[in-house]
């Protein structure tokens, strides 16, 4: 059988004391290594100054985004909050027209959909569930639909083109000074 081989650090004898130092009047030779020169410590100096430098901005830059970030909207200044009342509503009266799917037909001849709602902002003698109710009103804006061309309400002013042309429907249809401005929400060309 093998015998196990014991090793007690406390038994290991040297010939030097571990905690002499060596003597200070020696100097080190001028190519040594383990000196190095000046140039070298300006650059170490100057690297580890920039390296705290930068960690410390990291560390405030981060402190303060954290501190807006809890510190929430209610704290903002009350001249660059924006306050929805009485000036800035819409003037005149809503008439909601919902629920318009016009088929359209594209350059090749697929069919194409054309789905939104209409809102009129009339003027504040007219009645918007009168209006509402009229279904030559619809028709109309219908007929303005399909008057457009699909590339056309494709292209980045198509949806101002359709506006201007409901516009001028409503006009026509109304009369002037009738409805004031046209709305179209929930857009989706298919």
């Amino acid at each position: 059988m093998a015998r196990k081989a014991s090793l007690d650090i406390l038994e290991i004898e040297s010939s030097e004391p571990l905690n002499v130092l060596a003597p200070k009047d020696e100097a080190p030779e001028e190519g040594s290594a383990s000196v190095p020169a000046p140039a070298v410590l300006k650059k170490k100096r100057f690297l580890k100054f920039w390296i705290v430098s930068g960690s410390v901005a990291a560390v405030i830059l981060t402190a303060s985004v954290f501190w807006l970030v809890l510190r929430g909207p209610e704290s903002a200044p009350q001249s660059r909050r924006i306050q929805a009342g009485p000036e800035a509503r819409i003037p005149g009266a809503m008439a909601d027209l919902l629920g318009f799917y016009v088929d359209l037909r594209d350059d090749q001849g697929r069919i194409r959909i054309l789905a939104c709602d209409v809102r009129l902002v009339i003027s504040d003698r007219e009645d918007p569930e009168r209006l509402e109710a009229r279904p030559d009103l619809r028709i109309a804006i219908y007929r303005a639909v399909q008057g457009i061309s699909y590339a056309r309400l494709v292209d980045p002013m198509g949806f101002q083109h359709l506006k201007t042309a409901v516009f001028r429907e409503m006009k026509r249809m109304l009369g002037p000074g009738v409805v004031n401005e046209v709305y179209l929400t929930n857009f989706l060309l298919m």
